[in-house]
């Protein structure tokens, strides 16, 4: 069956489904509704929406088709009027199946997992419900201390199968890694290494590949990474507008702030995403491992100037250890931003300070904006790897699956993420090379 391409809006007592499926004999549509769930079936689509908050199925319902266009627009009335429906713009959120566990796409990749929390059950709630879950929201968001230090249990199970990618779910990816022409991967043996290993191999291949000469090179010469450092980037630009809206609101409560919406190629790249939820045994290293897929974007997006090359999954993935390198074992903001520095210092085409600062900038712009705008980079960061033939694996193994996780991800965590990022300031000696030094000799 054919899952048709589908947008979903609302007002104070209806929701709106529009469902486009060209060329078919609508006397033969079946539709049904119960309580959150709705169902339309037409050979060869197939559509089943689960909702935040149940719906029903009475005189005021309505369903009518476009011939011309193509598209079958349905009204569903609230079962409480006035009851909003977040996240309707998520569309993995609302295909999810109730009680669908997460899996990878192949038996050889599945590794089990604690049972320790589960994203998303997809239940309905009530008003009274949405405040529980709204103050729990706060008071995770309160409870994550990014800079505390945790000593990682050593995992008997890592001796005999490694374990990698999104949540340490895959194996078996990269058997015969050093056969194929994947520049991107940094690990020896990726089947055979740990998550200490892995970390140890990075920061030894980081050290390998600074290149003094070439950081004082573009120490000096900075023409073309002075314009990539003075352009606005589209998240600095949508952060700006939304603050001035907020300023207006507060000023004038009748204006509304800005929505963050997403444009039809995303919304077809959010259909084809595989439906999942997850058993997360460690919801802040997802957190933290999210940083780097966003620096990364956020460098290559700047550095051409959001308009991206051939290099571009080449850049993306050199520069995200958690790609790389597979390494996920993070244990503070400063120790990812350390991370993703080195490998911005060693890498690509331009290797600058300032240039990387400005990147962290972007980084903070994008969590700031919110879970929308970070799906939107990293939709962006599945698209660069999509239809390359080798690189494509990084997204089965871990964007994807942020795609679809951050889709349920807090808003509250991300935000005070957003706050860490920025106020942590690093310094060059950080990145252990004296880049001060190397400045200086320079300039002299």
């Amino acid at each position: 069956m054919i899952t048709p391409s589908f947008s979903v809006t609302q007002d104070e007592e209806f929701v709106f489904i529009e469902i486009n499926a060209p060329y078919i004999k609508a006397q033969n549509i079946e539709m049904h509704v119960a309580d959150e769930t709705f169902i339309f079936s037409l050979k060869p689509y197939y559509l089943r929406l689960r909702f935040p908050a149940p719906l029903v199925e009475d005189d005021r319902a309505h369903a009518s088709y476009d011939v011309g266009a193509g598209v079958i627009s349905v009204k569903l009335p609230k079962e409480n009027k006035g009851e909003h429906f977040p996240d309707l713009d998520l569309i993995s959120k609302l295909l999810a199946r109730s009680g669908e566990a997460a899996s990878a796409t192949a038996p050889e990749a599945r590794v089990q997992l604690p049972l320790i929390q589960v994203m998303d059950d997809g239940s309905g709630e009530n008003a009274g419900d949405a405040m529980v879950d709204a103050q729990n929201d706060l008071a995770q968001a309160s409870e994550f201390d990014w800079e505390l230090p945790q000593e990682v249990a050593p995992d008997v199970s890592e001796l005999l199968h490694a374990k990698y990618g999104f949540n340490l779910m895959y194996q078996g990816h990269f058997t015969y890694a050093q056969e194929t022409a994947n520049d991107i991967n940094e690990i020896m043996e990726p089947e055979k290494s740990t998550a200490e290993s892995r970390k140890n191999e990075r920061l030894m291949k980081e050290e390998v590949k600074f290149d003094e000469a070439y950081y004082q090179t573009d120490f000096v010469h900075t023409e073309e990474i002075d314009e990539c450092i003075k352009w606005k980037s589209p998240a600095w630009t949508a952060l700006r507008e939304l603050q001035k809206a907020e300023k207006t609101q507060s000023e004038d409560p009748t204006t509304s702030s800005p929505e963050i919406t997403f444009d039809d190629k995303e919304t077809e790249a959010l259909l084809r995403l595989p439906r999942r939820e997850y058993i997360i045994s460690d919801p802040r290293s997802l957190y933290l491992c999210l940083i780097p897929l966003l620096f990364a974007h956020a460098y290559d997006t700047r550095t051409t100037l959001n308009d991206p090359t051939p290099e571009s999954a080449w850049t993306i993935g050199k520069l995200s250890p958690t790609i790389a390198c597979l390494d996920s074992s993070f244990q503070s903001i400063r120790e990812v931003m350390v991370a993703c520095t080195r490998r911005a210092l060693s890498y690509p085409l331009y290797r600058n300070w300032k240039l990387v600062e400005k990147c962290w900038e972007d980084v903070y712009c994008a969590l700031r904006l919110g879970k929308r705008w970070v799906l939107k980079c990293l939709l962006g960061v599945r698209e660069r790897f999509e239809w390359h033939d080798v690189y494509y694996i990084y997204n089965k193994i871990i964007v994807e699956d942020f795609c679809v996780w951050i889709q349920s991800a807090n808003d509250n965590v991300i935000r005070t993420l957003a706050h860490e990022v920025r106020h942590c300031t690093l310094a060059k000696s950080e990145t252990g090379w004296d880049l001060e030094e190397l400045e200086s000799k320079t300039s002299q």
